[in-house]
């Protein structure tokens, strides 16, 4: 799990620098997009890698494959190691086509349907790592045409636009009651540090370190105004004097944790030692004036942010996880195939899933969050054999009868948020209506990839009941003792 997170989030990091990049470098900005596309396609493939997906059994057959998918991986790596990919990606994608054409020939040999499913989620990888490689190495790729989406979370961006609203509220009425000379310093601060906390993931632990950092300003700017400011007498001193001051904050930026309470300190703690020119000695009554309202400003964020409108990071995973299966159930009534609008989907969903990994982090037990990622990610995985069957449907060799049945099948998905399970068996009924488990070898390709998708989707789903279910343990408070139940298992009908 640890592994899986950190090198998505160093694909995250690569795709912002790109886009950092594009400004300066003409060659990435004309790629942009290709390139993103392609990070994404990688960060799909790592996506795809949970406890859900179907494992090769321990035949000498799938050891065989498990060698061949090794020594592909292999090559590719070495290939890579000391060339630019716009000259070597012709010869990846042949020894890819090469493994492709081993694992389509060992399906069409296999008995065994869990050997079958696995080999078909190896064929759809090595699918995947070819359009990937063809993004990164080459202009006029299918990552061209597509705009990636940014997930917006609007539950979360409406409360902390309350908060902001009831911050600057409250500070209007302090300045109104008591006339304040300082109100207007204290407004500056409330609006700026609400704004900026708006933007992030977790606004309520940041405004702590906000309000932290912007209150260790006053005893530095105490300290310059007594030992430093007094030794002044030109600009060059002036300019070492702020440098001295900013440093402690410009170095604590770098660290993640207490990044934002730094930012506070370095932004604000230059407005609080009001310089002018030519410079006065301290002035205890207008320093102490603008202290105070910065104080009192740090005091009313903290008061908004945490206390009046304190963060509920349940309720916001459960929506997140609502989010999943509305996602889901849309995909498979949607009635028509993404196309090449698959990869955006995909990787709006994945940015949910990482916005309810930072959520769970807040209260959930490692055990029970690693079960809810794990599940998490396979909601993508099965947004992806959802696309994958639709696809096949349209294929000549599937009878009018066997598209009917994949489209009732889809059909049910309008139940995954009251009864995953049913949803799960009209699966199964449509995967035995295209190929039976002992007629494998006898029935057309496109028949027996469809039936391994649907048995896919339908494991899937069979897996994660409580996951999808919207009576599942994350949709109900603490205080209930169904948010106790075990994480994904299945929700009794009179359970509610």
């Amino acid at each position: 799990h640890d592994s899986r997170a950190a090198m998505l989030a160093r694909i995250g990091r690569l795709s912002d620098a790109v886009e950092y990049a594009a400004t300066d470098n003409y060659d990435i900005s004309v790629r942009q997009r290709e390139i993103r596309a392609g990070l994404a396609r990688l960060s799909g493939i790592v996506a795809s890698y949970h406890p859900h997906t179907v494992t090769a059994s321990n035949t000498v057959e799938d050891r065989a494959v498990h060698g061949e998918i090794v020594s592909m991986l292999q090559y590719l790596m070495d290939l890579t190691a000391n060339s630019p990919l716009e000259s070597i990606w012709t010869r990846g994608c042949a020894r890819i086509s090469q493994t492709r054409a081993i694992m389509i020939a060992q399906a069409r040999d296999s008995h065994s349907p869990q050997s079958l499913l696995f080999l078909d989620d190896i064929q759809d990888l090595l699918g995947q790592i070819e359009t990937a490689l063809q993004d990164l190495s080459r202009r006029g790729s299918a990552g061209r045409r597509l705009r990636l989406q940014p997930y917006l979370e609007w539950p979360t961006a409406l409360r902390n636009g309350a908060r902001g609203a009831t911050t600057t509220m409250l500070t209007a009425l302090i300045w109104y009651v008591l006339h304040w000379t300082a109100g207007p310093t204290m407004m500056l601060y409330v609006v700026a540090a609400a704004s900026l906390l708006s933007t992030l993931p977790s606004a309520s632990r940041a405004a702590g370190l906000m309000a932290s950092g912007t209150a260790l300003g006053v005893p530095a700017g105490l300290l310059c105004h007594i030992y430093l400011l007094p030794q002044i007498d030109g600009y060059p001193l002036l300019w070492l004097t702020l440098c001295i001051m900013l440093l402690p904050g410009v170095w604590l930026q770098f660290h993640p944790k207490v990044g934002i309470g730094a930012f506070g300190y370095c932004v604000f703690s230059t407005i609080m030692l009001q310089i002018n020119n030519p410079i006065h000695y301290y002035n205890d009554i207008s320093l102490m004036n603008g202290w105070l309202a910065l104080l009192l400003g740090c005091g009313m964020l903290v008061l908004s942010f945490r206390v009046i409108l304190p963060p509920n990071h349940r309720l916001d995973a459960a929506r997140l996880v609502s989010s999943l299966t509305r996602s889901l159930r849309r995909l498979a009534l949607s009635g028509r195939r993404q196309g090449k609008e698959w990869l955006v989907w995909e990787n709006l969903q994945l940015q949910k899933v990482l916005r309810l990994a930072m959520r769970l982090s807040f209260f959930a037990r490692p055990a029970a969050m690693h079960q809810y990622i794990d599940a998490a990610l396979a909601t993508l995985s099965l947004g992806r054999l959802i696309e994958r069957v639709r696809m096949i449907a349209t294929s000549p060799d599937v009878t009018p009868a066997q598209r009917g049945a994949i489209y009732d099948a889809l059909d049910a998905f309008s139940e995954l948020a009251h009864n995953p399970l049913l949803t799960a068996n009209a699966l199964r009924r449509a995967a035995g209506v295209l190929c039976p488990p002992d007629a494998i070898t006898q029935r057309p390709a496109a028949q027996v990839e469809a039936m391994a998708c649907l048995e896919q989707a339908a494991r899937i789903i069979h897996d994660i009941p409580g996951f999808l279910d919207q009576r599942g343990p994350l949709q109900w408070g603490e205080d209930y003792p169904a948010a106790h139940r075990p994480p994904l298992a299945a929700v009794r009908p009179e359970a509610g």
